[in-house]
């Protein structure tokens, strides 16, 4: 026996109701993601830069690399202050370390030739 045309029609209806919710999760899902804002804004008293150690190109790689190892920012923050003892310019906290590595996986340090991490 085939069905008949009100059942067809409903299950037409329920599968157009379930794309459309699908559709809205996506959408949700992407209006809700980090803005790409560049990390070196201007104010009144002149453009944000990297901070301390993170000024130093020898630290960016070493927290950046120790990072994709899967070093935890604590670690990260004791490698530095190991490596460098006596050089308190160039230790950075954890977080800092963080703001960096986020900043760095975002794309927003393109300025300091950082392109977005894979």
């Amino acid at each position: 026996m085939a069905p008949s045309s009100d059942t067809v029609v409903r299950d037409l209806l329920r599968l157009i109701l379930d794309e459309l919710t699908s559709l809205k999760n996506t959408v949700n899902a992407l209006t809700q993601t980090h803005q790409q804002n560049p990390a070196v804004q201007t104010t009144e008293h002149g453009p944000y830069g990297l901070r301390r150690g993170l000024r130093c190109p020898e630290v960016k790689e070493l927290v950046l690399r120790l990072r994709r190892e899967g070093a935890s920012f604590v670690e990260i923050e004791q490698t530095i202050k190991d490596t460098w003892p006596n050089e308190p310019e160039k230790h950075v906290t954890k977080s800092a370390a963080h703001r960096f590595w986020r900043n760095a996986s975002a794309g927003r340090l393109k300025e300091f030739g950082i392109d977005g991490l894979q």
